[in-house]
């Protein structure tokens, strides 16, 4: 009987869960997935945040703004081909990519198109894309380059086309617009050092869109609306080497300053001035980082400054047999990135970002010394009245 009992009861126990189990299939499927297993414990209080050491100096991020939608008309400029349609091989963001031609951009703004560099190399720009930053949701191409790639590619663009050239002719412009885009994706790809000295690492860009060799010129063809004078016509070879190499040079002195200077008053090294004999004294400085002929040195009443020839070299003379040291900061004017303003372009649409030079500044960067009279000895000996020499 006890037997019987236990059966039933057992019985009855299986139609309760199996009523269950059919009341409830999605709760029972869901229970049933495998789940993650963590470690951590999580908790409804919220994160915290922590900035990171190195984040980006506020100045550069001012000043590189975004676009807004009234303005986002987009429009190419010209087309660059190389004629041999050698292609280039490269990888962006972990996405590999080959590049047969350079596609030059314009972006309304103001009543005036104005040059776009793409600041995302490989991805192309949409048919009909309309850049709108009110829309944009995807990761920001600008704020993922860190803060000396960024102040490169401002540099390159400030010393780039427009900016960095006066010119009329269409050819040169193309010329340096071309070698401005060049250097620009040479940096974001890392084919170029993104700081001083700014070298060039890897040549690739520029063998096939950079018109060959002055020995071995490649040709590049041009195909534009937006020039019409020159639609289907080759690029002058001298006036893409000249733009990328004028470029090339700026921005490898860019932050230079003479070799026998500092950067701070704190720092300044002193130079100690030589006698010449007829009350006059003098000292001839050389500067080894070649950057002294973009120094203007002005004359003052004690001080004559007069620069070599060759620019290598400044001779500074003084009548002042009284004259105390004395703090010289000549002046060079260079364009600054943290100053210039820059329009970032972007699309919901999933094309390319570009950057516009919207108000290029500039900035006088100075370079200290200190110049000063050579110290003599002097020795005092006490005597009596009869000549004989008095101790201490």
């Amino acid at each position: 009987m006890k037997k019987i009992s236990r059966i039933l009861c057992l019985l009855m126990a299986f139609v309760m869960v199996f009523s269950m189990i059919s009341l409830s299939p999605v709760w029972a499927a869901e229970a049933s997935e495998p789940t993650a297993v963590s470690d951590e414990i999580t908790t409804e209080t919220e994160p915290v945040v922590t900035e990171p050491e190195d984040t980006v100096p506020e100045e550069l991020l001012l000043y590189a703004t975004r676009a807004t939608y009234e303005n986002g008309k987009y429009r190419p400029k010209a087309v660059v081909w190389n004629c041999n349609y050698e292609k280039i091989s490269y990888s962006y963001n972990g996405v590999n990519y080959t590049s047969d031609r350079v596609l030059m951009h314009t972006v309304w703004i103001d009543d005036v198109f104005h040059t776009a560099y793409c600041i995302q190399p490989g991805v192309n720009i949409q048919a009909g894309s309309v850049y709108d930053e009110t829309e944009y949701t995807g990761a920001d191409p600008w704020l993922l380059l860190d803060y000396t790639k960024q102040r490169g590619v401002s540099l390159a663009i400030l010393y780039g086309y427009p900016n960095g050239i006066d010119s009329d002719d269409l050819r040169t412009q193309v010329a340096y617009q071309l070698a401005t885009y060049l250097i620009v994706h040479e940096i974001i790809l890392g084919w170029r050092q993104d700081s001083h000295p700014f070298a060039l690492l890897n040549d690739t860009y520029f063998d096939v869109f950079g018109g060959g060799t002055p020995e071995n010129p490649e040709k590049l063809e041009i195909t534009s609306e937006y020039y019409s004078s020159i639609h289907t016509k080759y690029l002058r070879n001298e006036d893409v080497w000249f733009a990328y190499n004028h470029i090339s040079e700026k921005l490898a002195t860019h932050d230079l300053i003479p070799s026998f200077a500092s950067k701070s008053e704190e720092q300044a090294p002193s130079h100690t001035m030589v006698s010449n004999g007829d009350g006059t004294y003098s000292i001839t400085l050389t500067d080894t980082n070649n950057i002294l002929s973009a120094y203007d040195f002005q004359d003052t009443d004690d001080l004559t400054f007069v620069k070599s020839e060759d620019g290598q070299s400044l001779t500074i003379t003084t009548a002042n047999s009284n004259l105390e040291t004395v703090m010289a900061a000549p002046e060079r004017i260079i364009p600054n990135s943290d100053q210039s303003a820059f329009l970032i372009w972007d699309a919901d649409t999933g094309s390319q970002d570009m950057c516009t030079l919207q108000s290029p500044q500039y900035d006088p960067v100075p370079a200290f010394f200190k110049l000063k009279l050579p110290t003599g000895k002097l020795k005092i000996q006490k005597e009596t009245s009869d000549g004989n020499c008095l101790s201490g």
